[in-house]
């Protein structure tokens, strides 16, 4: 169960970052911080309810929240219905391919030789 309820947390940041709303220095904050971030960025607290009300209390404390796992994954498919739905991947250019990136001139998911 634990693994599911990470599943979903990883969804919601997915979601966020597709729609560009993770915050800067996302990678070394905890789900609360991040869901205080985007409440103070956007005044939309639902990030925060999943955190608090589902992820916190099942992941760490193996207990049930005020939040059910259908209310959970139905608050993860809300974001993916405002980001316009289907599968997440990344913007095509006009040859198919992802637009290079604006400092480091690379494709999403191009290599780097080392």
């Amino acid at each position: 169960m634990r693994d599911d309820v990470e599943a979903l947390w990883v969804t919601l940041r997915d979601w966020l970052a597709i729609r560009g709303d993770l915050p800067l220095g996302h990678m070394v904050m905890t789900p609360a911080e991040i869901a205080g971030a985007l409440a103070s960025a956007s005044g939309d607290g639902r990030v925060g309810e999943f955190v608090w009300n589902y992820y916190y209390p099942h992941f760490y404390g193996q207990q049930n929240g005020a939040m059910s796992d259908d209310e959970a994954r139905a608050l993860v498919a809300s974001f993916s219905a405002q980001s316009g739905g289907g599968q997440i991947s990344p913007p095509a250019g006009p040859e198919g391919q992802s637009e290079p990136c604006d400092i480091c001139h690379r494709r999403r998911g191009e290599r780097v030789e080392q």
